[in-house]
């Protein structure tokens, strides 16, 4: 528009005009174009009304039709041109007041339109140079010019200056200061959005031997802006950077992005941008603050309801990476003093230290240290894994968790990354750990024994993890199966697991004491096939709980009987010889056993044997004789639940008949 103004001025002057008008089919200079320009006045030594029509006017690219000059005040002649009237540009209407001196080459404009203001002051000799002042512009009307913005503009101002010069139709510098106030946009599909931005931009350009240098910065007073997923309160952000642009193409040196409750990212090497291509590129950061970066730069990455997505962490970390040609192949991060919480899911890590070191083209030694942490309230000790990595692969040959008196020992775990999917796969053993210790950590009813087992290979790919054999457990004294294990999306919300338990010759004694239920002598069987848990809920089993065979001493005592009627709701009844009750604490029993067919929410109960109107779920045997038979054969899961938590607990009333 300015280049325009300037050149109908040249124009003018060129052209040896007596006569009341003249046409000009084209004028151009640099970053401009005027086509079909009529002038009519009063000619030259003439003052009074004169006009420019200018049919089609090219600004940078920008096609304007229709633009207008009126004069209403205007003076010709050997020494000045001035002009004072009003402008009719791509809509808009201004008020303008130009003055230009031919032999010095001196050009001061301004225009103003409902509170906006620009003032133009140039020297147009053959080393030429100009300033140009502007506030009051509002954004949202800049914004509807440019209708290939890829936001819209809600509202803001915009002021400011700019520096040009340069020597004939040539620019050879350009250097400018904008500041942006109250700056809201968003786009159609709420993917990017900012509000209440307040910013300042400062940029250069000149002119080199191979073509032109540009360096910009930009600082972020205040506001906020969301570019999906990322949310930032902006509050003395700023980014630095510097480039060159030659042969068409625009090309990033280096740049520096700093946010104060975060730390510095600087990034250097052959960036080429519009569009982006990453030929050769350093990436650095120092004392990156963990807690800031994690919550702002990570979390929002993750899934909604995975493992990491409730969590918080902090430390510091430092990172140096390399990119060729869009791909890393070189990467150092060291990490100290960190940690990572997520109370939701009941697991902390803490003295988190790591020096991990990686190349795509060469084997790499990593360390990872743990000081302690602990998992759903059950805590381990020290943690030490030498991590050989090689490209997209790594190995770990032995690792050791310190798990309160015992070990569980991971050995030769490998992963590999295929097809932008991580597989893995691990085997190990747990030594003895006390079942007192862990019950009194977890807050459970004291048990007794020990818990131990082989883990055998466990393999992670596509998503899913599979057991490649049976976990083997020692507990209560007995032995304890898991096989078929496979869990789909594991560390998702979504989670869905199908195994199949086998436990056998369980004591009774050690699992009933450990719970206000009453007490049990005896062994026990149970199985448990076509597990399925989704979010780690119950969906479906069959399970069977009975008395072991075999000869061993079977008494239950009368608050068991209780309990166990009582988690019926009146479903259960126990027929005792009543005559016996006030003498007898405990009493013998031949079988006992009960089945559950989980579905749909519906637990399908039997026992040992049907009988009229139920099923035995304790049959008698010595003196007293005791029957206890259950009568409800479908209850509800969750009130079944319900029930088993009260007994345990001996909040419930029972039913004797």
């Amino acid at each position: 528009m300015f280049g325009c103004l300037i050149a109908l001025v040249m124009g003018l002057v060129s052209h040896d005009v007596w006569a009341l008008g003249f046409s000009a089919s084209r004028i151009s200079g640099p970053g401009f174009t005027a086509r079909n320009v009529v002038f009519s006045g009063n000619g030259y030594h003439a003052s009074g009304p004169m006009y420019v029509l200018i049919g089609r006017l090219e600004i940078f690219g920008k096609v304007l039709h229709h633009s207008r000059l009126d004069c209403t005040e205007s003076q010709w002649n050997a020494s000045r041109f001035t002009c004072k009237g009003r402008l009719s540009l791509a809509g808009h209407i201004y008020s303008i007041n130009l003055y230009y001196l031919f032999r010095s080459h001196k050009l001061n404009l301004v225009l103003k339109s409902h509170g906006q203001q620009i003032q133009l002051d140039a020297d147009l000799a053959s080393n030429w140079h100009g300033q140009m002042k502007f506030g009051g512009i509002e954004l949202k009307l800049l914004g509807s010019q440019m209708p290939d913005l890829p936001v819209r503009m809600t509202s803001g101002m915009l002021g400011g200056q700019v520096m040009i010069s340069g020597r004939g139709k040539q620019v050879s510098k350009l250097d400018g200061r904008l500041l942006i106030s109250a700056l809201a946009f968003s786009d159609p599909g709420g993917n990017h959005a900012a509000d209440n931005q307040y910013a300042e931009v400062s940029f250069g350009i000149s002119r080199g031997q191979s073509g032109l240098v540009w360096r910009s910065r930009i600082y972020w007073k205040n506001g906020e802006v969301y570019f999906k997923p990322v949310y930032l309160r902006q509050t003395g952000d700023t980014l630095d950077a510097k480039g060159r642009y030659a042969k068409g193409q625009w090309q990033l040196d280096s740049a520096s992005l700093f946010l104060p409750q975060t730390g510095t990212l600087s990034v250097s090497g052959q960036i080429q941008l519009f569009p982006l291509d990453l030929k050769q590129v350093d990436i650095h950061s120092s004392g990156i603050d963990l807690k800031n970066a994690w919550a702002q730069f990570i979390i929002p990455f993750l899934p909604s309801g995975s493992l990491l997505s409730d969590s918080t962490a902090t430390g510091h970390l430092d990172l140096m990476m390399h990119v060729q040609e869009g791909s890393p192949v070189e990467l150092h991060a060291k990490l100290e003093n960190a940690s990572l919480l997520n109370s939701a899911r009941n697991f902390a890590f803490n003295g988190i230290s790591v020096d991990f070191p990686w190349r795509a083209d060469r084997s790499e030694l990593a360390f990872f240290h743990i000081d302690s942490g602990h998992w759903a309230k059950l805590p381990f000790g020290s943690i030490d894994v030498p991590l050989v990595t090689k490209g997209m692969s790594f190995s770990v040959k032995k690792s050791v968790i310190p798990v309160l008196d015992g070990q569980l020992i991971l050995r030769n775990a490998k992963g590999m990354k295929k097809k932008n999917t991580w597989q893995w796969s691990v085997d190990g053993v747990l030594t003895p750990v006390s079942m007192s210790e862990v019950s009194r950590i977890m807050g459970w009813p004291l048990m007794q024994g020990q818990l131990s087992g082989q883990i055998p290979l466990v393999t992670y790919a596509n998503h899913r993890l599979d057991l490649g054999g049976v976990i083997k457990a020692r507990v209560f004294n007995g032995d304890m199966t898991i096989a078929g294990l496979e869990v789909t999306h594991p560390f998702d919300s979504h989670a869905l697991l199908h195994a199949n338990f086998d436990a056998k010759r369980l004591d009774l004694g050690l699992m009933t004491r450990a719970f206000s239920f009453g007490s049990i002598e005896g062994l026990l069987d149970a199985r448990v096939t076509s597990l399925e848990l989704y979010d780690w809920h119950p969906i479906y089993f069959n399970a069977r709980i009975e008395s072991s065979a075999g000869n061993y001493r079977r008494r239950i005592s009368q608050e068991a009987v209780r309990s166990i009627t009582a988690i019926g709701g009146g479903g259960a009844s126990a027929a005792i010889q009543r005559g016996f009750l006030q003498f007898f604490h405990t009493f013998g029993y031949s079988r006992l056993g009960i089945s559950c067919l989980l579905e749909a929410g519906i637990c399908h109960m039997r026992g040992i044997e049907d009988v009229p109107g139920g099923y035995v779920i304790i049959a008698g045997g010595g003196v007293p004789s005791l029957t206890v038979v259950g009568h409800n054969t479908n209850v509800d899961w969750q009130i079944l639940v319900d029930r088993l938590i009260a007994a345990t607990s001996g909040k419930m009333k029972p039913v004797i008949r």
